[in-house]
């Protein structure tokens, strides 16, 4: 995705122009963000950088896991048992 690709659209001219808005991104050359407000309520992308999404929302659930990892109460391993009788679930 290239930031010179991403256009910034309101959700009423979206409205009115959407089947060129739709074209224009399913030919892969162009993104938009759609705004409510003047703020981004939608970002439409092509297919092709699903994958890009995809790789950033890992990587940001990633860190979040880590940080999670790194305080006090994650330090210990939880022996199963006593993980699923703290849960209350009947095996």
């Amino acid at each position: 995705m290239s930031i010179e690709t991403i256009y910034e659209v309101s959700l009423q001219k979206a409205k009115q122009n959407g089947h060129d808005i739709m074209n224009r991104v399913a030919m892969g050359k162009d993104s938009f963000v759609l705004t409510k407000s003047g703020k981004p309520a939608v970002l439409v992308v092509p297919m092709n950088d699903k994958g890009l999404l995809e790789a950033i929302e890992n990587y940001i659930d990633m860190q979040a896991i880590k940080k999670s990892l790194q305080k006090k109460e994650h330090k210990r391993a939880i022996p199963f048992d006593a993980l699923v009788k703290k849960l209350g679930i009947k095996i």
